[in-house]
C-alpha cells in the first residue's frame, strides 16, 4: 500500500471497517515476521562482512605480484554482495513502510460503515461505546506503546549499527596503509560498509520514531474518547504509567532475584 484511501479497490478490497481490521489483522504480522525475520537480518550483516573481506583480498592481491585475477574475483564477488544488500535493504523499507501504511488505514477507515467488527480486531475507536472500553483501550495502548522498543527491533538497529564500525576501521586502515592499491581499495569498501551501516541503523531509527508518533497518536485518540464518554482523564495514560513503575520496580525485583538466588 502506497498511499491511504477510505475507498475499495483492487488491493482494499474491504467495504467496512470489519473488513478492514479483519485484512489488517492478517497482513501486520506477516509483515513483522519478513522484517524481524532472523535470516534477513544475518543475511545483511553477512552481506556486508563479505563486502569487506572481498575488499581485503583484492587490495591484498594488488599488492603482490600476479595477483589481477584473484583481486578481480574478490572485486566481483564484492560488487554482487553489494547489489543483493542493497535489494534487501530497498525490501527492508518497503516492509517497513507498508507496516506504517496499516496504521494510516485503520485511522483513515474509521470513516468506513462499521460492518461485522470481530471483537479481538476492535480498536478503542471501535469499542468506544462499549463497556470493555478501557480494556481494549489498554491492551492496544500497551502493544502500541512498547512496539518501538521490542527486542527484534532494537537488536536490528544494533547489528545494522555494528557496520558503521566495521566501515570507520577499513577506513582508517585504508588512510594508515602506505600501499596505494590496498589504501585505495580498503578505503572505498570500508566507506561502502559505513554507509550501509548508516543507512539500514538510520532506517531503523526511522521507523521505531515513526511507531512511537502512532503510540502517541493513539494514546491522544484515547483521551478524547475517555472524556467523550464522560469519564475522568488520568494526568499520565494508565500505559504510561504502568510502565513506568515496572521500570522503577525492576532493579529491586532483580535485586530480590539475585538474593534468593545466593
Amino acid at each position: 500500500m502506497s498511499t491511504v484511501t477510505n475507498t475499495s479497490g483492487a488491493d482494499r478490497p474491504w467495504r467496512t471497517r470489519g473488513e478492514l481490521l479483519a485484512a489488517r489483522a492478517d497482513a501486520v504480522p506477516v509483515l513483522e515476521r519478513r522484517l524481524f525475520a532472523p535470516g534477513r537480518l544475518v543475511g545483511q550483516s553477512l552481506l556486508m562482512v563479505v563486502v569487506a573481506l572481498a575488499g581485503l583480498v583484492a587490495g591484498t592481491a594488488l599488492e603482490g605480484s600476479g595477483g589481477v585475477t584473484v583481486a578481480a574475483v574478490a572485486a566481483v564477488v564484492a560488487l554482487g554482495a553489494v547489489v543483493v544488500a542493497v535489494r534487501m535493504a530497498v525490501e527492508s523499507r518497503a516492509l517497513m513502510a507498508g507496516l506504517l501504511d496499516w496504521e494510516a488505514e485503520e485511522r483513515a477507515g474509521r470513516s468506513l460503515p462499521a460492518g461485522d467488527v470481530r471483537p479481538e480486531h476492535r480498536m478503542p475507536f471501535d469499542a468506544r461505546a462499549d463497556e470493555d472500553f478501557r480494556a481494549v483501550s489498554v491492551g492496544t495502548s500497551v502493544a502500541a506503546y512498547t512496539r518501538p522498543v521490542r527486542t527484534p527491533l532494537l537488536v536490528r538497529a544494533v547489528v545494522l549499527g555494528s557496520g558503521i564500525g566495521l566501515g570507520l576501521i577499513l577506513v582508517l586502515v585504508g588512510v594508515a596503509e602506505p600501499g596505494a592499491a590496498f589504501a585505495v581499495i580498503t578505503g572505498v569498501v570500508g566507506a561502502v560498509v559505513l554507509v550501509a551501516g548508516l543507512v539500514g541503523a538510520t532506517a531503523t531509527t526511522r521507523f521505531a520514531f515513526r511507531l512511537t508518533r502512532v503510540s502517541a497518536g493513539l494514546e491522544e485518540d484515547v483521551r478524547g474518547m475517555t472524556a467523550d464518554r464522560g469519564e475522568a482523564v488520568p494526568t499520565m495514560s494508565p500505559v504510561r504509567r504502568g510502565l513506568l513503575l515496572a521500570l522503577l520496580v525492576s532493579p529491586l525485583v532483580a535485586l530480590l532475584v539475585y538474593r534468593l538466588l545466593q
